[in-house]
């Protein structure tokens, strides 16, 4: 089977999924990892919210940051007052929910911001994901 490199000097590369006979390297650097929660430091009340990471002697693996999420679906009723919904409410939520509530993400470190996603966050990851294979 013939094929086309885009760069010449590039070497030769097979799935990890098709490499049998190869042993996947070891990671030693981590000697020990832990999981904590951070709570935001403003009320949930206000927007937007705040997490503060305080310094420490510990790597941060900004991959593994998860930011866990409560929804509640309400409708407004006569009156104008928000109140639960019945059984016969055909509701569900639509893709990407957890992606697409962000507005905007910034991400400081040392008071020096690394990431800035602007306001189009939501457009950006929808589109990341329908565009992916």
């Amino acid at each position: 089977m013939a094929f086309h490199k885009i760069d010449n000097d590039s070497i030769n590369s097979i799935t990890n999924a098709l490499d049998f006979f190869q042993i996947p390297p070891t990671n030693v650097s981590i000697s020990s990892s832990k999981v904590f929660e951070i709570l935001p430091s403003n009320p949930l009340t206000d927007t937007p919210y705040h997490f503060k990471i305080h310094a420490s002697q510990n790597y941060i693996d900004l991959t593994k940051c998860y930011l866990f999420t409560e929804f509640r679906i309400r409708k407004e009723n006569e009156s104008g007052q928000l109140v639960n919904l019945s059984v016969a409410d055909n509701v569900s939520p639509i893709q990407l929910i957890g992606q697409t509530f962000i507005n905007n993400m910034r991400v400081s470190v040392n008071g020096r911001e690394v990431f800035n996603s602007n306001s189009l966050y939501a457009y950006k990851t929808y589109f990341s994901h329908e565009l992916s294979y």
